[in-house]
C-alpha cells in the first residue's frame, strides 16, 4: 500500500453517533454554565440588591469573562428576569411534587398555604411578592409581566374545582379567581406593613388557609375519587405552565429544546 493510500486508512472519520455526543455535551456544557452563572447572580442579587449590581460584579463572582454572560443573556436586566423565571418554574415545580404526594394539596386551601410557604422560603421570590425595592428595584415590575400567565393558570385552577363541586359554584369562576389572588397577595402585601407586629409564617399559612377554607365554601371531605382527578388536571395545568419557553430557558427543564438553549 501506498504512503497516501496508507495514510487515508488510518484517519478517523467522525460517525453520527460520535456528532450527536459532541453536540449534546456542547449543549450541557452550555446548560452548566448557564446556570452557574444563575446561581451567582442569584446570590449576589440577595446580598447587594439589584441596583448595585453589575455584569462585571457576576463575572467576578464566577470566575468568568463577562463576554460569557452576554453569550446567554444580552442585557443585565435579562439575566437578572432569568433568575427570577429559574425561581417561578422551581415554586411551580414544588407545588406540583406536593400534588402528585398528596391530592388533597390540590385543595385551594392547601393550595394557597403551600404557595404561601414556598413563596416566603425563597428569599428572591418573597422580594418579589413584598415589592422589596431594597432587593429588586425595577425588577419588581416583573410580577406584572406574567400577570396574564398567572391569571389563565388560576383561573382554570378555579374552573377545576368548580367541575369538581369542591368550592362554592354561585360566584363566577373570574371573580373567585380574582378573590383567591387577593386575599394570598394581602398576606404578602402586609408583611413589611406590619413587620413588628406578626406572627411567624407557618400560622400565618395557617390563617391562610382557614380565610380561603371559608370564602371558597369548601366541600369538607372530596371522595378520593374525585381528588385524584383534581390532582391529574392540576398536574397537567402546571406541566403546561412549565413548557413555556421562558422556563424552560431559565430553568434548563428535562424536555427543553437545545435551539431554546442555544438562544439563551
Amino acid at each position: 500500500m501506498e504512503a497516501n493510500e496508507l495514510m487515508h486508512a488510518n484517519e478517523v472519520v467522525p460517525s453520527a453517533v460520535s456528532v450527536e455526543t459532541a453536540r449534546a455535551y456542547d449543549v450541557e456544557a452550555r446548560r452548566q454554565r448557564a446556570d452557574r452563572i444563575l446561581n451567582v447572580a442569584a446570590d449576589l442579587l440577595q446580598r447587594w440588591g439589584y441596583k448595585r449590581l453589575t455584569m462585571d460584579d457576576v463575572a467576578a463572582q464566577a470566575d468568568i469573562g463577562k463576554g460569557t454572560i452576554y453569550q446567554h443573556w444580552k442585557t443585565r436586566e435579562a439575566l437578572f428576569q432569568a433568575v427570577l423565571e429559574r425561581e417561578l418554574a422551581a415554586l411551580i415545580l414544588d407545588l406540583d411534587a406536593a400534588v402528585r404526594s398528596d391530592p388533597s394539596n390540590a385543595l385551594p386551601h392547601r393550595m394557597g398555604r403551600l404557595y404561601y410557604v414556598s413563596i416566603m422560603e425563597r428569599p428572591i421570590l418573597r422580594a418579589l411578592f413584598t415589592l422589596n425595592l431594597d432587593v429588586l428595584g425595577k425588577l419588581t415590575r416583573f410580577h406584572t409581566v406574567h400577570e396574564s400567565q398567572l391569571n389563565t393558570l388560576r383561573h382554570a385552577f378555579i374552573e377545576m374545582l368548580q367541575e369538581h363541586g369542591v368550592v362554592r359554584a354561585d360566584i363566577p369562576p373570574r371573580d373567585l379567581a380574582y378573590a383567591f389572588r387577593t386575599i394570598i397577595l394581602g398576606f404578602f402585601l402586609t408583611e413589611p406593613l406590619f413587620s413588628d407586629d406578626q406572627p411567624d409564617i407557618e400560622r400565618k399559612a395557617d390563617l391562610l388557609a382557614l380565610t380561603l377554607k371559608g370564602a371558597f365554601g369548601l366541600h369538607d371531605r372530596p371522595p378520593q375519587a374525585v381528588l385524584r382527578r383534581l390532582a391529574e388536571q392540576v398536574h397537567a395545568l402546571m406541566t403546561k405552565a412549565l413548557e413555556q419557553e421562558s422556563f424552560q430557558m431559565a430553568a434548563f427543564l428535562p424536555g427543553a429544546t437545545d435551539e431554546a438553549s442555544a438562544a439563551g
